[in-house]
């Protein structure tokens, strides 16, 4: 940033608007907890997540691990293996997780805890000269809850408003964007209301087939079931975009 022609400012802290008209323009990229989405309209949605870093015993896997159940939680929980660890996760609170490790099996040494609140269907996020982006703007994707890829492509969106100076279409152009497409919150919807026989149904239904490319005996089999047939194509949509677009 300096290299760039910037400056950088430590013991500052941000108590009322009047300090900010100084600027030009003011980019809120504080994370979850913003402070400076307190000076702004702006209001997320926040679910924890709780994560264990992990030394596992008799687990050697080099595939990450997706685990749907409603008995732990509403959204998901993982199991990913790093370079020297796994990690070991859930959309949850530290009770859920221990649940998830318990009910699974997963035995091992925990090195490190980690919480963290995750901020989703961020609205408003805009105000003045004031522009909010990332976690502090709710932008982690609803449905996959990875928030890397949408604040790439936010912050392709707020570069260009600011090029241009069209500070003004910043929030509308941002949710013009695929990122924030309308079918995450509709697949997060189906998710979270999603039993768990109902997931399972779907699980045995597309057991080891490509999701993209199923049979034809596989889509009438789930011909069989509307409903979930129904579910299962928005689930799909979502997941593809996702895919892209989500993580």
């Amino acid at each position: 940033m300096k290299k760039k022609g910037g400056e950088v400012f430590f013991n500052r802290k941000i108590e009322n608007l009047e300090q900010l008209k100084e600027f030009d323009y003011i980019i809120g990229a504080d994370g979850p907890n913003s402070h400076i989405r307190k000076f702004t309209d702006c209001k997320v949605k926040i679910v924890p997540a709780a994560q264990y870093k992990m030394h596992l015993q008799e687990y050697n896997k080099d595939f990450l691990e997706f685990f749907a159940d409603k008995d732990v939680t509403k959204h998901y929980a993982w199991n990913f293996p790093k370079k020297d660890c796994y990690n070991v996760g859930i959309i949850g609170n530290f009770n859920n997780l221990d649940k998830f490790i318990a009910k699974y099996s997963i035995r091992g040494d925990i090195i490190k805890k980690e919480g963290f609140p995750i901020t989703h269907s961020g609205k408003n996020i805009k105000k003045n000269n004031i522009l909010l982006i990332g976690d502090a703007a709710g932008m982690v994707n609803v449905f996959s809850k990875g928030g890397l890829a949408p604040i790439v492509y936010a912050s392709e969106v707020l570069s260009k408003c600011i090029s241009n100076g069209d500070i003004k279409n910043y929030e509308k152009k941002i949710f013009q964007h695929e990122a924030f497409h309308n079918i995450f919150e509709e697949s997060n919807k189906i998710l979270e209301e999603l039993t768990q026989r109902e997931i399972e149904k779907i699980g045995e239904i597309v057991h080891e087939k490509n999701l993209f490319k199923l049979p034809l005996y596989s889509k009438i089999h789930m011909l069989y079931h509307i409903n979930l047939f129904k579910k299962s194509k928005k689930l799909l949509e979502g997941y593809e975009k996702g895919l892209k677009y989500g993580w």
